[in-house]
C-alpha cells in the first residue's frame, strides 16, 4: 500500500497535490491517503479530492483515508467522500 501525506489547507491551490497522490497510487493497488497534518480543506479542495478519488477507483484502486480531524471527517460524509474511500 503506497502512501500520500497531505498537509495544511487543502483549496484550488493544491490542484499539484492531488496529481502527485493519483500518480503516487498508480504504482500499487491500493493507497493510504494521509490527513494526519491538513488543517482544513475548503469546497474546491473537496471537488479536487472527489474528482481524484473517482479516477482511482475507475482504476481499480482502494483508497483509505486516515487521520482526518472531526470537521473535515463531518465535511467527507456530507459530500459522500465515504462511498469513495473508506475513512479510518
Amino acid at each position: 500500500m503506497s502512501t500520500y501525506q497531505f498537509k495544511g489547507i487543502l483549496s484550488a491551490e493544491s490542484q499539484e497535490d492531488f496529481r502527485q497522490m493519483v500518480e503516487t497510487a498508480k504504482s500499487g493497488s491500493s493507497i493510504r491517503l494521509d490527513f494526519y497534518k491538513v488543517d482544513r480543506i475548503n469546497s474546491m479542495g473537496i471537488a479536487l479530492l472527489l474528482k481524484a478519488l473517482k479516477e482511482l477507483k475507475q482504476s481499480g484502486k482502494s483508497v483509505e483515508i486516515a487521520g482526518a480531524n472531526e470537521m473535515i471527517r463531518v465535511s467527507f460524509k456530507m459530500m459522500g467522500i465515504n462511498s469513495w474511500a473508506t475513512l479510518l
